[in-house]
């Protein structure tokens, strides 16, 4: 009866638990290796697409199949395949086990170097693993064997362009994504210098507008005052002014004043709207009368005192 050792997978530990259990084994004494933490994982494909495959090629099959769930690539692995059933006719199911090449390697040599003979391996699950009858390694270098290998090699080939495609890919598509941040950022730093322009003209526009009005309101208090001062030298003691109130101004107008007064006579009426408008049209004012009503007593008398200004709506400076 053979002898039967369970190891790991790890090559320097196979090696080193073989030659502990076989440490004074019989020579020539068959020897099964089960593989305790050996990949396993069950697969399922098209009945139709393995129908006529080895056993090699179905293993190498199996093996790109779940390479990607943490398969071994086929080169570095020694895989074990056995047939489960499957859940309709149109599919084949496998229990697919896998160990590294350099354990199970490690594990033949071991038995070698103990004298005996390596009669296989299998996983926990009792797949068988590898190549170990020597048919079976007679047919790895058949032609077919080697036409898979081929094909296998321009899968790899194709499979690497792909790696190198899909990097290049990505870098671009990081590079664009930086010229995008990039861009975004510009913009965002354009639109708020745009915001800080405008905001700083609408400040200037206010501040030009309140000094306007300022300058409007010092024109029109100096307008007052001038005429204010004209009203009272021109009537002195030939009149009394009785109200001075805005009215109409007119088309063109800055200040229209109308200034009512009473006299004692007609004479000192009209000699005090002569005088007024002897002070004023110089100073750009124009002066119109208004009524004259005299009752023997005294005369009542009015006047409308117009400024035109300047374009600004000022005053006169002087």
């Amino acid at each position: 009866m053979g002898k039967i050792v369970t190891i790991d997978t790890v090559a320097a530990n196979a090696a080193r638990d073989i030659a502990s259990a076989l440490a004074g084994a019989e020579k020539g004494a068959k020897v099964k290796i089960v593989f305790a933490d050996s990949f396993a994982r069950r697969a399922t494909l098209p009945e139709a697409q393995v129908r006529n495959l080895s056993h090699d090629e179905l293993a190498a099959a199996l093996c790109y199949e779940l390479e990607p769930f943490g398969a071994l690539p086929p080169a570095d692995a020694v895989t074990g395949v056995r047939k489960e059933a499957a859940s309709a006719p149109s599919q084949a199911a496998f229990s697919v086990a896998q160990v590294p090449r350099t354990a199970f390697d490690a594990a033949r040599a071991a038995v070698a170097n103990a004298a005996c003979i390596f009669s296989g391996a299998e996983s926990a699950d009792g797949i068988p693993l590898g190549d170990a009858s020597p048919e079976r390694a007679a047919r790895k270098f058949s032609s077919v064997h080697c036409m898979l290998l081929a094909a296998f090699a321009v899968l790899l080939g194709t499979a690497w362009d792909w790696y190198g495609y899909s990097n290049e890919l990505a870098a671009r598509k990081r590079d664009v994504a930086e010229r995008e941040a990039l861009q975004a950022r510009i913009a965002g730093e354009r639109r708020a210098e745009q915001d800080a322009t405008s905001k700083r003209e609408s400040i200037m526009q206010e501040r030009i507008e309140t000094l306007a009005v300022q300058k409007r309101a010092a024109a029109l208090r100096a307008a007052a005052a001038e005429l204010l001062g004209a009203a009272a030298a021109a009537c002195g003691e030939r009149a009394v002014v009785r109200e001075i109130a805005p009215t109409d101004a007119g088309d063109g107008a800055f200040l229209a004043m109308k200034i009512s007064a009473v006299s004692l006579s007609a004479n000192d009426a009209s000699q005090a709207m002569m005088r007024l408008d002897s002070i004023l049209t110089p100073k750009g004012w124009h002066v119109a009368t208004e009524d004259v009503a005299n009752d023997g007593a005294s005369c009542r008398f009015a006047c409308v005192c117009r400024f035109a200004g300047d374009a600004a709506g000022e005053g006169n400076d002087d």
